[in-house]
């Protein structure tokens, strides 16, 4: 038996006690595994879920980036506390949150995309000296932005990247100035969202980053899928581009299906190369 406990706000816990073989959750579209034992699926180049998912990634990429494939993760360990934790917040937001409002699609970069497929995302890894609006785990809108943060290859424009496009419950969010002492990362409120929050962005660039707090309260974000490519880019997003934001009054702006499904705007020159 596998026991569950999602937490949302300041009263919302739910615990859930799951035989180890049954789904409590909706099987994603996409999927064609159970996610037991979690699974690395690549995904068809040419196929509509690929479409999609490079329409977003490249609409922020530059010209001469090379897509060589994308992964789709299947982890069932990984998914149920994260579904659980995504109804958590509906019912603290009310009836008139859909599950669209709630959840985006954003990016995420790392030097241990392994270790977050099988590990997810932890408080433990959080980087306690560099992060600016708290101690958490940061995700944006931007792919550019994302990819910034892959310390260890920057600057290294014939590498291969990897970069996480993640399921995020951003729910209600909160405006948070820069914290600009590094102790600070240690006080309590810089460690998790405000009261009534469930995620926090930057007060001077709203939607530029988004911040989620694993484990206070739940489990807010799902590494969905890995997109591996090549990039001439090498600038500093915070200084020399005009990086895209979230919208928090237009969320299916930050649905990676729902925006590309029947739309003929947002079709960016991109460039795929299938690895042998």
């Amino acid at each position: 038996l596998l026991w569950l406990k999602a937490l949302a706000g300041s009263c919302c816990r739910v615990e859930l006690r799951l035989p180890s073989r049954m789904w409590n959750v909706r099987k994603p579209y996409h999927w064609k595994s159970d996610g037991e034992p979690a699974t690395r699926q690549q995904v068809p180049l040419g196929s509509e879920e690929a479409l999609a998912i490079l329409n977003y990634f490249m609409e922020g990429m530059p010209r001469g980036t090379q897509i060589h494939q994308i992964e789709r993760w299947e982890s069932r360990r990984l998914l149920v506390p994260y579904d659980a934790h995504k109804e958590c917040v509906l019912g603290d937001l009310g009836p008139d949150w859909s599950r669209e409002d709630v959840e985006s699609w954003l990016f995420h970069g790392s030097d241990n995309v392994d270790a977050i497929l099988h590990e997810g995302f932890k408080m433990s890894e959080v980087n306690l000296t560099r992060n600016k609006y708290g101690a958490g785990v940061y995700f944006a809108r931007d792919p550019r932005l994302a990819h910034f943060f892959i310390r260890q290859l920057r600057g290294k424009c014939e590498s291969h990247f990897q970069l996480i496009l993640a399921r995020v419950v951003v729910g209600q969010h909160a405006k948070k100035p820069a914290i600009h002492r590094k102790q600070d990362l240690l006080k309590k409120e810089n460690r998790e969202p405000p009261s009534g929050c469930h995620s926090v962005t930057s007060a001077d660039a709203p939607g530029r980053e988004i911040v989620v707090f694993p484990g206070s309260p739940g489990t807010p974000a799902y590494p969905a899928y890995v997109i591996t490519y090549e990039t001439p880019l090498y600038k500093d997003p915070y200084k020399d581009l005009n990086v895209f934001r979230m919208s928090f009054y237009d969320r299916r702006d930050a649905h990676v299906f729902k925006r590309y499904n029947g739309s003929q705007i947002y079709r960016p020159a991109w460039s795929c190369q299938a690895d042998n």
